[in-house]
């Protein structure tokens, strides 16, 4: 995803925001921070409690998961697993249209 983020991928007018969640000690991606900084994830981080807190506030099914917030900050789509970039783009791009 980065490598589209870098191309330009983001339309105008949305911020992208991402949550560590589920951080497990036995996976590749831990931990998270050195991970993401790896990939060179230019994206801001927030990070979830041990308990999953916002993970659960949000409905994480699967990862990768995909919350979609309006300007209101009204949650208009949740979507789990992968998505296509360019559709991701354009769902965006009419979402911050508005």
């Amino acid at each position: 995803m980065q490598p589209w983020i870098d191309g330009g991928g983001v339309p105008a007018g949305v911020e992208l925001v991402s949550v560590s969640t589920a951080a497990n000690a036995s996976r590749d991606n831990y931990p998270p921070d050195e991970w993401l900084e790896r990939e060179g994830w230019s994206v801001p981080v927030l990070v979830d409690d041990e308990t999953g807190t916002v993970a659960d506030a949000f409905g994480l099914s699967s990862f990768p998961f995909w919350v979609l917030v309006d300007g209101e900050g009204t949650v208009v789509a949740q979507v789990g697993g992968m998505v296509n970039l360019d559709a991701l783009g354009q769902t965006l791009g009419a979402l911050a249209a508005g």
